[in-house]
């Protein structure tokens, strides 16, 4: 289970780091192919507002999807609650973003996995001096 958090931890980050440059180019590099393009008159105010909106969205929308990832790559208790949050904002993305929310939640809904983000991370500890005893067990009846 720690290599699907690792996969799903870096492709949160990728997704929404594009899901960025993608908003930068709205508030950006729209409006400077538009200005370049039109003439002064046909630039009116929505139109150099609307893609400047959109590029916001983006924006709102890929900053907490990447501090997710970071979160998931790093077991910070909050990094699972926030990649399931976003994975149900990016669910409307269709194919791609329902893709990402459904693979999210195969993974973050995992017993194993729910454990392994408690806050205090004793349920964690605890499985692993389990598995540390049982191996010392095993070497010693060897």
């Amino acid at each position: 289970m720690n290599k699907q958090l690792r996969i799903l931890g870096t492709i949160f980050i990728v997704y929404h780091a594009f899901a960025l440059l993608l908003g930068l180019f709205f508030i950006i590099g729209v409006p400077m192919i538009m200005t370049a393009y039109l003439q002064p008159s046909q630039l009116v105010g929505p139109l150099l507002i609307i893609p400047q909106v959109i590029g916001g969205i983006l924006l709102l929308l890929a900053l907490p999807g990447i501090i997710g990832g970071y979160g998931l790559l790093e077991r910070k208790p909050w990094g699972r609650i926030v990649c399931l949050i976003v994975a149900c904002l990016d669910f409307l993305n269709f194919p791609l973003g329902s893709a990402l929310c459904v693979y999210a939640f195969i993974i973050l809904m995992d017993d194993e996995v729910i454990d392994c983000f408690s806050r205090d991370g004793e349920t964690e500890r605890r499985r692993q001096e389990d598995i540390e005893r049982g191996s010392l067990e095993r070497r010693m009846l060897s």
